[in-house]
């Protein structure tokens, strides 16, 4: 099977590239797909496969780079994902020089540079200068999300309901995935499909039977309510309404937001700060749902202050663990501070910058392509908050590449 998702991926990564992108962005999906189509049954969470997750992406942004050399000049413009990445590298390096563990922090800068940042800088350069099939290589990734989001979640219901889920789904409380994968990356796919369908409906005048795109749009709707995955529910909830308020033009009051989000980001720091309060707070929510991942994270967040406070520059990668028994903070800005200390601070100010203006910012409905870059970054970045480690932020950094091509180029372009 790895074999046909290599000649898939080859084929493709020439013709439509927007396919490949789209498949690896899902990869542990795909991987599920792929590997368990002989043992739907098998409902364990498979291994890390570097064939999958190593090697075929790797040989996706190969092929594009192979294309960009047929061009005499290549084309690149700096902007403030670039400073982004910059004092990433320079973080990065500056752990690896006075690390104690180099070995263990080497490999994990490994997996950063080599496996989260090409999805940045190779699809923002290959975007810059292949302009004549930008157009349907963003319309074909969505379209391929759509359809893998579809077939997965069909057969993921019939395995519901053909086996013993809750038996072999384990020590998991019941949420809906497809076997082997784990439910996050499967939840996230789905509500990126979601709103895939969203801007499908919404821009592509030339769509025929939007009724299926309708009928499928709600299949996966519930299909998203069925992972029960609370953070990627927030973040498509949140991208769902940002995506209405453009189409109606209706902006937020700058000094409204402000007024929001200073008090907003007070409260959270107080709660975190104090686990009286949050415990009492969160309490009543914890005793219905019965949801240890609640108390999980808010015991993270906080040793993670402390961890801040006890190492102002850092404790580098994979150290986390030593503080507390989850392998990583589950929350991006936190856990950015937490490796890297008070130069962390910055880059965590950008990216709360980049999200903050991009929700500020007065948009034009019109504006197709600058759009869809902006529900992508606010419905991956808020996911972010929630789930993955750094080097794992692979939809947020193909997010930031789009909003850096879009935001000068595409401007005036209306439709799908």
């Amino acid at each position: 099977m790895l074999a046909l998702l290599l000649i898939i991926v080859i084929f493709t990564a020439f013709r439509r590239p927007g396919i490949t992108l789209a498949l690896i962005l899902n990869i542990n999906n795909v991987k599920a797909l792929f590997t368990n189509a002989g043992h739907p049954i098998q409902y364990d969470l498979l291994e890390n496969s570097v064939a999958f997750g190593v090697v075929t992406p790797a040989l996706f942004f190969i092929i594009l780079i192979f294309r960009l050399n047929k061009k005499s000049f290549l084309k690149y413009r700096l902007d403030i994902f670039d400073l982004f990445f910059t004092f990433l590298f320079l973080n990065i390096c500056g752990i690896l020089l006075f690390s104690s563990n180099f070995q263990e922090n080497f490999f994990e800068a490994s997996k950063i540079i080599f496996l989260g940042a090409p999805y940045y800088f190779i699809i923002k350069l290959f975007l810059l200068n292949s302009e004549d099939i930008t157009k349907t290589l963003i319309r074909d990734f969505f379209i391929t999300v759509i359809i893998l989001s579809l077939i997965m979640s069909v057969m993921a219901c019939y395995f519901y309901v053909t086996t013993d889920f809750i038996a072999l789904q384990g020590y998991q409380m019941v949420q809906l995935t497809y076997p082997g994968v784990y439910v996050i990356p499967f939840s996230q796919m789905v509500g990126l499909g979601i709103l895939g369908s969203f801007f499908l409906l919404y821009y592509d005048p030339n769509l025929k039977k939007k009724w299926l795109i309708i009928i499928i749009a709600i299949f996966l709707l519930i299909i998203l309510l069925l992972t029960k995955n609370r953070g990627n529910q927030l973040s498509f909830i949140i991208s769902a309404l940002l995506f209405a308020n453009i189409i109606f033009r209706e902006k937020i009051s700058r000094k409204t937001f402000g007024r929001i989000l200073l008090i907003t980001s007070a409260f959270i720091i107080i709660i975190l700060q104090n686990p009286e309060i949050s415990t009492k707070l969160f309490s009543r929510i914890i005793r219905v749902l019965e949801d240890k991942s609640i108390l999980d994270r808010i015991e993270s967040y906080q040793i993670s202050f402390q961890v801040i406070k006890e190492n102002i520059f850092g404790i580098g990668f994979n150290s986390f663990n030593d503080y507390y028994y989850l392998d990583y903070v589950h929350n991006l800005l936190l856990e950015i501070v937490v490796f890297f200390g008070l130069p962390g601070v910055l880059l965590a100010v950008i990216l709360i910058a980049i999200f903050m203006g991009l929700l500020i910012f007065k948009k034009n409905k019109e504006n197709t392509y600058l759009n869809i870059a902006i529900i992508l970054f606010v419905y991956h970045f808020i996911e972010a908050q929630f789930s993955y480690t750094l080097w794992m932020q692979k939809g947020l950094f193909l997010s930031m590449a789009f909003l850096s091509v879009f935001s000068k180029y595409f401007r005036n372009e209306k439709t799908l």
